[in-house]
This record gives structure tokens, C-alpha cells and sequence, in this order.
């Protein structure tokens, strides 16, 4: 009896072990996306793997073949000869985390996609594509890109020009729209090769983008001249630039990693406004009462504020410029909040609230929780001055919550 005691402590040891490790393996951000996130699984000893990762030279066939079918595109070069010419395309480059999860995935030895919260990142969403061979053989094949891409790319003759804007999803055409997205600048592979049984092998390919593409009701690409359209941050044809030469003169280059600028809104005639960028308006200037987290992050293309609070923990981030017009105004926030590690109890409460000179404060409760940034516009009709103060607080003895903020922005007259 006692030994069955000690072999059962043992096992248990060891189970709390292994636990500590997979969670230390598995970044905090990851558990929060997803329970099931790809980067936090471990390889499928089932799977006789004989080779596995991408070799440098076979990203930069990567790189290269995806960014050929994307100039075509752009100079309205592309093999169907159908589609318009492109004026914001981006040229493609390697992204190693995106690789990372991407082999993560391939590692299950599994042809199957995994779910879009399972390979989330923190700076975007993330398409992807996979492809797989069976080869047989008696010595173990060598990848083949080029195969992988090629078929991808073939769903193109199945697409039609009407679909570019507003774009509507098609599972027949999904790999090739992924590859086309304009917007989509930044691509990471895996790779591996295993034996199913003696002779006969099998390939699995898996590409991940960012930011993802194929949204419905977006567009595939601005129609256009060939760099009539660059966001901004980028650099396009025979004069550009960049230190490094460009063999493709349709696509708009990256030119340093805050990555490309999308925001193209007129901010002129908006009253406040706060994206938390350090180039930022005064507008962001505030102070903090109860914890003390927060923290800004600066990711590609963006920055976000964010706090993190246990149980029993509240904090308020109070800011110091009022917000006044004549007609009131349209005052628009964009957050995200949720539970630190997903699939535990959410339990943060989030208020948004408006401070008036002898006067209650306005008060408006944001419940709607997720990964995604939600805007969220409130009217205030009034004309006196305010100033925000965003709270936020999670009761005792519930698990740590999260909130992001990406911006406070505040226009004359109603909302939309």
C-alpha cells in the first residue's frame, strides 16, 4: 500500500511538472488567444518525422514566388489575364513568428487547418494556406515549394473580377485570394516530411499571413495604377528608396519595421484624439488612480494601451483634456477585454465614464469581450467641457482579466 502511495505521488509530481512546462513554454498572450493556440502544442510522437523546418534557401524561394504572383497582379501581368491592374500592393517579407507556428502546425503531422484564434499573434490576424504530396520513393524527397505555391496560385482561374471589391469569400479560391491580399505583407512557412509507411512519404505544407486576408465586404487591392495606392511608410517602383534595390516595381515596400501605415482617416476635424503613438497629441496626457499596470505596446502598424488585473484589483486611467463642442459630440473607443487565459471565467468590468462640473458623470458600461478590436461610438449631446475616465475593475476571487484600449477619438456632431 504504501509504494502504490509513493508510485501515485510520484505521477503526480510529475504531472505538475509537465504542466509547469508547457506553460512556460507557451507564451501568457498565446494562452489568452486560445486554449488550443498551436505554438503551445507539442510534436505528435505518433508521426514518424524524418525532416521538418524551412531551409534559408527555401525562404527565400518563399518570399520570391509569392512576391512574383503579387507583382503580376500589381502590373496587371497575372496568367489569367482578367484581372485589373493593383495599386497597393505589398511586397511580402519573412516573419519568424509566424514560421514558427506555422511548423507548430505542420508538427501534428495533421493536413487540416487550425482555428483563426490558434495562430493569433499580438500584431495581427493570421490567414493561412497548406498543401500537402504523397511521394513515393525509397530515399525521403526533398521539399518542393514551388509545387506547394503553384497550387495555390492556380485557384486564380477560378476567380472573377467581380469579386475583388466588395470581396466575398470562396472556399475554391481562398489560397490563391490569401496570396493576392494586398494588404497582407508578412508570410511564414513550416514544413515536414514523414513516413506513413514504408516507401511512401508524406509532405505537409503550411504557410501563415498577416494580416490576414480574405474579410468579406473588404477588397482584395485597391484598383489602380501600379503604386497609384501605397499606404504610407512604403515605397514603390524604379524610384524608390529603399537601401535595398527592388525587383518588384508594382509592389509598395516596407520601409522600416513600424510596417505599413494604413490609417488614412482625416483626423483635421476630429476634437480629441488618442492613439497612444508617441508622435501622439496632448490629448493622451493622463493619470492613473488605484494599480498601477499599464503598459504600452508598441506592435507593427499600431500601439495599444493594456493593464492586467487580478482579482480584488481595480484602476482608473483618468484623462486630463476636456472634450467640449458647441453641438456635442461623437466619441468613439476601441478596446478588447476578456480573461487572461482563455476558457477561464470573465469577470471584468468595464466603465466608461464622462466628468462634468457640477454635474454626475455620464456613465457607460462596456460588456462586449473578445480578441477583436470593437469600436464602441457614444453620442454625448451636451456642450459642457468633459473630461474621460476609463475604469476598470475585476471582483475578488475571480481569474486575472485583461484590457486593451487602441484609441479614444471624438468628432463634432451625432455618430453615425
Amino acid at each position: 500500500m504504501k509504494e502504490l502511495l509513493l508510485l501515485f505521488l510520484k505521477l503526480v509530481v510529475l504531472f505538475l511538472y509537465l504542466c509547469s512546462s508547457v506553460l512556460s513554454e507557451c507564451p501568457a498572450l498565446y494562452r489568452r488567444y486560445s486554449k488550443e493556440h498551436t505554438f503551445c502544442k507539442t510534436k505528435n510522437q505518433k508521426c514518424h518525422i524524418k525532416r521538418w523546418g524551412v531551409s534559408e534557401d527555401d525562404r527565400e524561394i518563399i518570399i520570391d514566388l509569392h512576391n512574383k504572383v503579387r507583382n503580376n497582379i500589381a502590373l496587371g501581368k497575372d496568367q489569367s489575364g482578367r484581372l485589373p491592374a493593383a495599386g497597393d500592393m505589398l511586397e511580402m517579407e519573412w516573419d519568424d513568428e509566424l514560421a514558427q507556428i506555422a511548423q507548430k502546425l505542420t508538427d501534428q503531422c495533421v493536413y487540416k487547418h487550425d482555428c483563426d484564434d490558434c495562430r493569433k499573434v499580438e500584431n495581427f490576424d493570421v490567414g493561412q494556406n497548406i498543401y500537402t504530396a504523397t511521394i513515393t520513393a525509397v530515399d525521403p524527397p526533398e521539399p518542393f515549394w514551388v509545387d506547394a505555391v503553384r497550387s495555390w496560385y492556380s485557384e486564380i482561374y477560378r476567380f472573377t473580377p467581380d469579386f475583388i471589391k466588395p470581396f466575398t469569400s470562396d472556399h475554391a479560391t481562398g489560397h490563391f485570394t490569401q496570396m493576392a491580399w494586398s494588404k497582407t505583407w508578412r508570410v511564414g512557412c513550416g514544413y515536414v516530411l514523414y513516413e506513413k509507411r514504408k516507401d511512401s512519404w508524406t509532405q505537409l505544407y503550411v504557410c501563415n499571413y498577416g494580416p490576414a486576408g480574405n474579410m468579406d465586404d473588404s477588397e482584395l487591392y485597391k484598383i489602380d495604377k501600379p503604386c497609384e495606392k501605397c499606404p504610407g511608410n512604403t515605397c514603390c517602383g524604379p524610384h524608390c528608396k529603399k537601401k535595398r534595390s527592388t525587383s518588384y516595381l508594382g509592389l509598395c515596400s516596407v520601409l522600416n519595421g513600424r510596417g505599413p501605415d494604413f490609417d488614412d482617416i482625416d483626423f483635421s476635424n476630429y476634437i480629441f484624439n488618442c492613439d497612444f503613438r508617441p508622435e501622439s497629441s496632448s490629448d493622451c496626457n493622463n493619470k492613473v488612480e488605484g494599480s498601477n499596470k499599464w503598459q504600452t505596446r508598441q506592435i507593427i502598424s499600431d500601439v495599444y494601451k493594456t493593464v492586467v488585473l487580478n482579482g480584488g484589483e481595480s484602476t482608473a486611467l483618468k484623462f486630463t483634456s476636456n472634450i467640449q463642442y458647441k453641438d456635442g459630440f461623437c466619441l468613439t473607443i476601441s478596446f478588447r477585454k476578456g480573461p487572461s487565459v482563455a476558457g477561464t471565467k470573465s469577470a471584468g468590468e468595464f466603465n466608461v465614464q464622462l466628468e462634468r462640473k457640477g454635474a454626475s458623470p455620464l456613465n457607460f458600461q462596456l460588456d462586449s469581450e473578445g480578441n477583436e478590436w470593437l469600436p464602441y461610438s457614444m453620442g454625448i449631446p451636451m456642450k459642457q467641457p468633459m473630461l474621460i475616465n476609463l475604469k476598470f475593475s475585476v471582483p475578488k476571487g475571480s481569474p486575472a482579466q485583461y484590457l486593451d484600449i487602441s484609441y479614444i477619438r471624438a468628432r463634432p456632431g451625432v455618430c453615425n
